[in-house]
């Protein structure tokens, strides 16, 4: 039996031969067993050679003791006392041998090394276990790291077994605890790469399940293609091939050539065959998504019992256990995958999808360069709906009122005012990609100019027949990005802007590093396009610059923005210069790619809520603009509710508004007034005569608002929309007008009830 108990002495107090102790006879016993355990594990000579407890050391007391430097001034460390011929050797490449296992695999596909203990041959040196850990990684993204990930899988797999075979046998020619530490890290490495292609898998099961009801086109194909098939392989008496044929394996195969020479001649436009074969396609199309549906999910529930195996330590994997690497199934998932992704990692087949979707959705028709940003449809479209909400909540005018935009940078697409012209009646002024430096205002700082941009621009313009809606400016780099002044304008309705996100190409490809899995499309953008001075914070504070002198000749200026930070970052320079009325959203596209934007205007007309805070990230309440929508109250659904309506109107109209118009039928009305006229104040102000000699046309609106009465099942809920104003404090104070104004119409009709 060895001692356990811990120690409280110092390491010096151990050298210390001073009998500095008090006797105690029981110490003394305990003291004298644990010394004879020690003596019996250290071997029987060296217990000869114990002295016992009564030896010179003596009896030392019970307790911590301090420490006393004069108890050690007459010792000296003397490092030959303590010399070890294993750490004084030379460095000798022959005892670090390289770690076992192959480097590459077929086809040269890299794969990481296999992990085993290191054990140096020098003497007086600890094995010491691998290092490396099972740091969980990210899916493959593409086909050749999944090839790369099996084939490594198999070869740690096949090691893990070559090590349990030999625990099996024991004739190993390393020690056991090497061989154990070995199985140990060998194990971590095939689980790690078990569960990146049990996830890769599900991945592939997932995808594939989200065409499910692709079931319901086989089971119409089925059941009107059986019939034609059993009809068709039937043998016949009155058939030649049928007389021709041994058996019915023969004549099956005969029919079957028979059947692809009428579908080849059915694709090249021969026979009469040719709608059939079509559908015969169609069907083998379907049925391929199903086909990788039922295989990824036999893989995958095959690899998780594996790994569960493997988790526990069952030593009985064996080749039959390896088979699951290999076989016709992972060749119908590498198809599968294979083709999935080869569509969108082709710049060609991206463009073209792009041209397709707008040329059947939107009746465009485009042209575009191989080295220039080929512009995704869905966030383009998702922009400008976001900006037709801003300006249909921002003002008393109908749709169809004359709205004129400018893109700047638009380009070599000019994809926002083709596809803006196409949802409303609007014009754009489109600038050239010339403005990629905004800091090239400054002397002696040189800009690039993008002609070819502008040229294709110019050129979609035309295919489309949108020259009178569509002026495409060329701009220098040291003009305004906002040339009202230069194009002789008065005043536009927006801006809009997709800078370029990054500073520098450093900062581009040091992002691209960054990312788990690559891009999902290929991109064909140049770096006019994609890199500036200062990066996109920098170019949009140039338009807010810009827009401090404007100010209102530009009801509302908005930008795009690559990353949240800068979105953040730039409502901070709002919130310094005192802008309140701005409006921030979030622009998703499926569930890979977010972009954000950003309006800012200098008017007093407040958007919607759902446009102002339409963002899902999780972000700070200090970013988001001020609420402009709220549910003042909510009351139990009234016997006469157009008696509630009517009580809640005239309420209103007692006020000293402006103007107030209410809808009868929809139950709602606007009112703009001059301030607080529901406040106490404002109507002791009327009483002293302060606001009689105004008239009303000389008043200036600073609330408006809009308050509507929503029926509902067993409710009834009144809402109330900020339409004007720049104070959140007044709006505050209305809301809680209205809940009191409900308020006391409830009890007077209950109290009227009751009499």
């Amino acid at each position: 039996m060895s001692d356990t108990r811990k120690s409280n002495k110092s390491p010096l107090q151990s050298l210390d031969p001073q009998p500095i102790r008090t006797p105690s006879p029981s110490r003394d016993r305990d003291r004298e067993r644990d010394r004879r355990d020690r003596a019996f594990d250290r071997g029987p000579e060296r217990a000869k050679s114990y002295p016992g407890p009564e030896s010179q050391y003596g009896p030392q007391p019970y307790g911590p003791q301090n420490y006393n430097p004069q108890d050690y001034a007459n010792q000296s460390y003397n490092p030959q006392n303590y010399d070890s011929p294993g750490y004084n050797q030379p460095y000798n490449p022959q005892n670090y041998p390289p770690v076992s296992g192959p480097q590459t695999g077929p086809g040269n596909l890299p794969i990481r090394p296999a992990s085993e203990s290191y054990l140096p041959n020098h003497a007086g040196a600890m094995a010491t276990a691998s290092t490396q850990q099972m740091v969980p990684a990210t899916a493959p993204s593409d086909l050749r790291e999944l090839q790369a990930l099996r084939v490594n899988c198999q070869f740690n797999l096949r090691e893990y077994m070559s090590l349990q075979r030999q625990r099996r046998g024991g004739d190993s020619a390393v020690s056991a605890y090497e061989l154990e530490t070995r199985i140990r890290n060998q194990t971590n490495m095939v689980l790690n790469d078990l569960r990146i292609l049990q996830g890769e898998v599900r991945s592939i099961a997932k995808e594939a399940e989200n065409h499910r009801w692709r079931r319901w086109i086989i089971g119409g194909a089925i059941a009107t293609f059986i019939p034609f098939i059993r009809r068709f392989w039937r043998r016949n008496d009155d058939d030649e091939d049928s007389h021709s044929s041994a058996n019915d394996t023969e004549y099956a195969f005969k029919k079957s050539k028979g059947l692809l020479e009428h579908i080849k001649n059915g694709i090249l436009g021969k026979g009469r065959f040719a709608k059939l074969a079509f559908f015969v396609f169609a069907v083998l199309v379907v049925f391929s998504n199903e086909v990788s549906i039922r295989v990824a999910r036999t893989v995958q529930k095959r690899l998780k019992k594996l790994t569960a195996r493997i988790e526990h330590g069952d030593p009985d994997i064996d080749e039959k256990d390896m088979k699951l690497l290999e076989g016709w199934r992972w060749r119908v998932l590498l198809w599968w995958k294979k083709h999935k992704n080869d569509f969108f990692n082709n710049p060609e087949c991206v463009m073209q999808l792009t041209k397709s979707l707008l040329k059947l959705d939107f009746g465009l028709k485009l042209e575009l360069p191989d080295d220039r940003l080929c512009p995704p449809v869905l966030n383009r479209h998702n922009y400008l709906m976001w900006l037709k909400g801003l300006l249909d909540s921002t003002s008393y005018e109908k749709q169809d009122r004359k709205i004129v935009g400018l893109d700047i940078g638009t380009g070599a697409s000019c994809i926002y005012p083709l596809m803006g012209c196409t949802e409303r009646d609007w014009e754009f002024i489109a600038t050239g990609n010339t403005f990629t430096t905004p800091l090239a205002r400054a002397p002696l700082i040189k800009a690039d100019i993008d002609p070819k941009s502008l040229e294709y621009a110019r050129k979609n313009v035309a295919l489309n027949g949108l020259e009178n809606r569509i002026k495409v400016v060329e701009r220098k780099p040291t003009d305004a990005l906002i040339p009202l002044d230069d194009l002789g304008i008065k005043n536009i309705s927006f801006t809009m802007s997709n800078p370029p996100f990054y500073k520098s190409e450093e900062e581009l490809l040091e992002s691209a590093r960054k990312k788990s899995r690559p891009p999902f499309t290929a991109c064909t953008g140049a770096k006019v396009e994609m890199v500036t001075d200062g990066g996109e914070v920098a170019f949009v504070d140039c338009m807010l610059k810009e827009s401090f002198v404007l100010q209102e000749r530009v009801q509302w200026y908005t930008s795009m923005f690559g990353f949240l930070t800068s979105l953040i970052e730039f409502v901070d320079k709002l919130r310094e210069h005192k802008i309140d009325n701005y409006a921030i959203t979030e622009f998703v596209q499926g569930s890979k790619t977010r972009r954000w934007a950003i309006a800012w205007s200098f008017g007093n007309m407040r958007p919607a809520q759902s446009v102002a805070r339409s963002i899902k990230t999780a972000v700070s309440k200090n970013v988001l603009p001020e609420i402009t929508e709220e549910k003042v109250v909510d009351i139990p659904l009234q016997e006469k509710i157009g008696d509630f309506a009517d009580c809640f109107r005239s309420e209103l109209a007692k006020l000293d508004l402006i103007t107030c118009e209410w809808d009868t039928e929809r139950l709602e009305g606007i009112g703009r007034a001059a301030g607080r006229v529901w406040a106490r104040a404002w109507r002791r102000r009327k009483q002293r005569g302060e606001t009689e000699d105004q008239k009303v046309v000389d008043v200036k609106c600073e609330f408006a608002f809009k308050v509507s009465i929503r029926v509902g099942k067993d409710d009834v809920a009144v809402h109330c929309r900020w339409l004007e104003g720049h104070d959140p404090v007044t709006f505050e104070s209305f809301r809680g007008y209205l809940k009191k104004t409900a308020r006391s119409i409830i009890d007077l009709q209950s109290t009227e009830n009751r009499a």
